[in-house]
Parts: C-alpha cells; sequence; structure tokens
C-alpha cells in the first residue's frame, strides 16, 4: 500500500510505501519516494516469487502472482450507494448492486476451493455487466472489474491468500498518525531513516506485541 508523505527541503510532495507480511507480520517501509511502480519492484526485490495482495492502483497491475483486494472493491460501491451526487433512484440501484457485491465476498469466503472458480467468474461477470441506468462511476467500476475478475479469484487457490490488504492498511495507519504530528521529513536522508527505524520497530511489535521495545534493544 502506499500514501502520500511530505518531503520539504528536497520536494513538496511524495509517497510512502509499505510491504507487510501475511504470515511474519515483518513490515517494510519506503518514505520519500515517487508514486511509480518501480518502488513496488524494489520492496519486492528481484528474484521474490510470492504472491502480492494490493489495491487496484496501476504500479500494481504487471504482478505475477496477484489478489485484487475485496475491500476497497466493496467500499467503492458502498460509498457510491450513498452518493449525493445521484438521483434518489440511481442511489437504490447502487444499494442493490452494493448488497449483490457483498453476498458474493460473503460466499467467497465461505467457498475457498479452486473447484468453485466457475462459479464465481460467472456471478462476477454477471455482475459487472452494464445496465442501461448504470450512472458514469458505476460503469467505471464495473469495466474494471470485469477485467480484473481472475485477480479477484486468486485467493481460490489457497486458503492462506488474504482477501484484502487490511493488514498493509494497519500498519501503515502508524506513519499516518506521524505525519498528522510532524507532516512529513525535512530531507530524503530523514526520511530514509524513519523508514528503517519504522521497519524494524514495528515489525518487532507485530512480531512480541507487549515486550517488542525489549526485542528492539536486544538488535
Amino acid at each position: 500500500d502506499e500514501t502520500s508523505w511530505r518531503l520539504f527541503v528536497d520536494q513538496d510532495k511524495s509517497f510512502a510505501w509499505i510491504m507487510s507480511g501475511a504470515q511474519s507480520g515483518d513490515s517494510v517501509f519506503l518514505v520519500g519516494e515517487s508514486r511509480g511502480k518501480g518502488n513496488a519492484d524494489k520492496l519486492l526485490g528481484e528474484n521474490y516469487d510470492g504472491l502480492v495482495v494490493s489495491d487496484d492502483y496501476v504500479a500494481y497491475r504487471k504482478l505475477k502472482k496477484h489478489q485484487l483486494c475485496w475491500a476497497h472493491l466493496i467500499r467503492k460501491f458502498r460509498d457510491l450507494a450513498g452518493s449525493k451526487e445521484l438521483s434518489e433512484e440511481q442511489r437504490k440501484d447502487c444499494q442493490e448492486e452494493y448488497v449483490k457485491l457483498c453476498l458474493i465476498y460473503d460466499d467467497v469466503k465461505q467457498k475457498r476451493d479452486p473447484q468453485n472458480y466457475s462459479e464465481f467468474s460467472q456471478r462476477l461477470s454477471q455482475f459487472a455487466a452494464i445496465k442501461s441506468n448504470d450512472p458514469l462511476k458505476t460503469i467505471r467500476l464495473k469495466t474494471a472489474l470485469k477485467k480484473n475478475i481472475s485477480k479477484y479469484l486468486t485467493c481460490l487457490s489457497d486458503p492462506k491468500i488474504p482477501l484484502t490488504n487490511n493488514q498493509a492498511e494497519r500498519s501503515l495507519r502508524h506513519l499516518v498518525l506521524k505525519r498528522k504530528i510532524s507532516f512529513g521529513s525535512l530531507t530524503k536522508k530523514t526520511a530514509d531513516n524513519l523508514a528503517v527505524l519504522t521497519s524494524v520497530l514495528l515489525s518487532l511489535k507485530q512480531r512480541y506485541q507487549s515486550d517488542f521495545f525489549q526485542e528492539f534493544l536486544r538488535v
């Protein structure tokens, strides 16, 4: 996942990136970087052969083993269902679509088996079919979903694959809180130092919970 991060001296706007391990809980940060896809490659390394769970940001689209986050998809349809930009009739239609998507998601969670791929692929294809009364935002969401159905169903191949990237978002939240206090970093060097310290401390905290700081002192 990624979020904005300001460098006051080197450049006005940059980003902080995080990769968090689903099993280990370890987190690795890059702070004060661009928003380009090269940062995802830098986090993964040259020989990474695992699977990545992320939102549908363009920087992640060329990943070989990829599970798209269901939480992001569902939130987009939920927000659309409550949008004041739509007419009452359109909101009602979007609310019905949102409920349908939630039902599919619940079934995916309960039936994690490769044999169910065809069933869920068909259900998502039907859901993504554009209707004559769909507003433009719904059309865009459905078009993107239809292109990425296979990436939303990678999770069927292994029950250990998370359906969302919530863990990365939760880990990134610590950095977001710091941003609210400090507003960013002075230079790229201080941002790099922050990335190292945050990676070590948060990884230890996720591993050892209550006595993580003692583990830090041992390191």
